[in-house]
């Protein structure tokens, strides 16, 4: 035949497996194969996966109590500010501080005196009715505090001890 022999004398024939063998090359990666990309790690700041187990996260109690109160009107509200509903009389700086600090409008707590903007911005929102109001900026001295005429838009000093003001009260949602 045809057959040439090699340097080591012996005729190159090719050889064929036995019918039940497979050839062991098909097995090995061909070296034209990209090699496997390693499996990513996590990036650091991933958040891990919750199981099913978790419990939700709990209810704002809070802030369902400050929607209940505006819907209902207990409560009114601009912006992150909310408003309770005016005193009906002139009182001392005193009693509307108190006044504001025990309140529970819509069964919230927490309220105050509202500052000189805050009172401004009520009077300018149309929140206020015509009367005269308490800040809770006092002066230096601490027997006059601030409130605001609602009907003219001026804030004056008054003796804290004057019932010249009512208390308007407000807190932050």
């Amino acid at each position: 035949g045809g057959e040439t022999p090699l340097a080591d004398g012996k005729p190159d024939v090719p050889t064929t497996p036995a019918s039940d063998e497979k050839p062991a090359v098909e097995d090995a990666p061909k070296p034209t194969d990209p090699p496997a990309d390693p499996p990513a790690d996590p990036p650091q700041d991933a958040k891990p996966t919750p199981s099913r187990d978790v419990p939700p996260p709990p209810v704002d109690q809070e802030a369902l109590r400050v929607d209940e109160a505006v819907r209902s009107g207990k409560v009114r509200a601009i912006d992150s500010l909310l408003v309770a509903k005016a005193g009906s009389s002139a009182v001392d700086w005193d009693a509307a501080n108190r006044i504001c600090k025990r309140l529970k409008a819509g069964g919230l707590g927490g309220w105050r005196l509202p500052g000189r903007r805050e009172l401004s911005r009520l009077q300018r929102s149309r929140m206020l009715g015509s009367a005269v109001y308490w800040s809770r900026e006092r002066n230096d001295t601490k027997d006059e505090a601030h409130a605001l005429d609602a009907g003219s838009g001026r804030s004056n000093l008054y003796l804290t001890i004057e019932p010249a003001a009512r208390a308007q009260c407000v807190r932050r949602r």
